[in-house]
């Protein structure tokens, strides 16, 4: 019980000082979707206008997006399993479009549906603190439904403002609202929005034990279906694209990509600078212990230059760095990345192995290579497979035949759905390619299989 407790008042250490304002009490405040009467200090952000008597959401958009619901999910705080939603779809369908169109016109969620049970998932094998542990939240079913159905309705409404270096979650629910002011997002829609991320309660789920309920009013839950898109709309108001320079995110990983050219770093120093204001601004922390600066320089003995100074401490320079899943190193000859890949891949050949010792039928055998072992090999292929150096290349190339041989006995391979074959039997992948020929002199097998993921790529 202490351990989730302490975890829960981890997880919820950026929470905001300031409460969210009352709310009268009712018999069953957490099914409750009344309002409290308007605050007259503050003007309401909806006009007449936006109670429109036609509904917002349809019955028939109620029912299809419980209709995907996956069955076997587990049930949120509610105790509302998915199977059950999806089973009596047609008859929950109109009685679920009633209380979801209340909920946007009056701009409040129901607070049983903004509960979240948070189970800590380690971030690594063997976690010795609490900041080795990742808070997924698992929230009501119903509610991601209507999460669902809203992203329709706001996705129209923002897409003119999404930063396009964003390609995918600390916020705070009043700057957000001002930025979606900006953007022109209907006043209804944002107030639910703001209801939405305050006054939200979560506890923490250790098998057996629950900790005490805390109320979080900042940020939104990992897991949820908005959270995703309410912090690329949060981010988008800090881009920068020019010659020289680019700022590049993917959810809450961001890169800063400068061009140094006659050793005029002015450019690229002022956007270091000017985003971290900006996060502090907006209440974002960074985390400079993880903040790394990668130099790729193809000069010979030049200095390296003076380091990147970040919220009064120096960032780290290194000469290798994984990016998305991808080891760039400081030469660009992807040697720190194919070693990396060498060994992941050759630990999950183990397991073919052990698969193919229990007489696996060749279908079988096919399908764990593909999705366990070949998903790795080439994963962003496309990006370093052509630069590699012909030693890491003959090293792949005996991965690749290596899983043939465990492979061989029992699938024949003759080319069925465009697997590759060679004289080795090896597996490739779904996809069109030739055999490789048996002459010393053609191409390896893993070009061939490079040049393939290129032309899908292309096409």
């Amino acid at each position: 019980m202490e351990r989730a407790n302490e975890l829960n008042e981890f997880f919820n250490r950026f929470n905001q000082s300031l409460a969210p304002p009352p709310r009268p009490h009712h018999s069953h405040p957490a099914l409750s979707l009344h309002t409290p009467p308007p605050d007259t200090t503050t003007p309401p952000s909806s006009s007449p206008s936006s109670t429109q008597s036609s509904p917002l959401i349809t019955t028939d958009q109620v029912r299809g997006q419980l209709r995907k619901l996956r069955p076997r999910k587990a049930a949120g705080p509610d105790k509302v399993c998915p199977r059950l939603l999806k089973t009596c779809a047609a008859e929950l369908g109109e009685p679920l479009q009633r209380i979801f169109n209340l909920s946007l016109q009056i701009g409040r969620v129901p607070t049983l549906w903004k509960t979240s049970r948070i189970v800590p998932v380690p971030k690594k094998n063997r976690p010795s603190e609490l900041n080795d542990f990742r808070p997924v939240a698992l929230t009501s079913h119903l509610m991601k439904t209507l999460e669902r159905l809203f992203l329709s309705l706001l996705r129209p409404q923002v897409q003119h403002a999404q930063d396009r270096l964003q390609f995918a979650y600390q916020a705070s629910p009043t700057l957000l609202r001002d930025k979606l002011s900006r953007m022109g997002v209907d006043p209804q829609l944002m107030d639910w929005i703001s209801d939405y991320l305050t006054g939200r309660p979560q506890y923490i789920g250790l098998k057996d034990i629950t900790s005490d309920t805390v109320v979080s009013s900042t940020g939104a839950p990992q897991g949820t279906v908005l959270a995703p898109l309410l912090f690329t709309l949060y981010t988008s108001d800090f881009c920068y694209n020019s010659e020289l320079c680019h700022i590049q995110k993917y959810a809450d990983d961001t890169a800063i990509v400068g061009c140094i050219r006659d050793d005029r770093e002015e450019e690229y120093r002022k956007l270091v600078g000017d985003f971290a204001a900006w996060c502090h601004t907006n209440h974002l922390q960074l985390n400079t212990s993880k903040t790394k600066e990668l130099v790729i320089d193809f000069g010979r003995s030049r200095p390296r230059p003076r380091p990147v100074l970040l919220e009064g401490a120096e960032v780290e320079a290194v000469d290798s760095y994984r990016y998305l899943g991808l080891w760039i190193d400081n030469k660009l000859d992807w040697t720190t990345h194919t070693s990396h890949l060498y060994g992941k891949t050759q630990s999950r050949m183990y397991f073919l192995r052990r698969l193919r010792s229990f007489n696996i039928c060749s279908k079988l055998l096919q399908m764990f290579y593909q999705s366990v072992v070949a998903s790795v090999l080439f994963y962003t292929v496309v990006c370093w497979g052509g630069s590699i150096s012909k030693k890491d290349t003959s090293r792949l190339d005996k991965l690749i035949r290596r899983a043939g041989s465990v492979v061989r006995h029992e699938a024949g391979l003759s080319g069925d759905g465009g697997r590759v074959e060679d004289s080795g039997q090896t597996p490739g992948y779904y996809g069109q390619c030739q055999p490789p020929s048996a002459h010393h002199s053609s191409p390896s097998i893993f070009i061939r299989l490079i040049r393939d993921r290129v032309a899908e790529a292309a096409v």
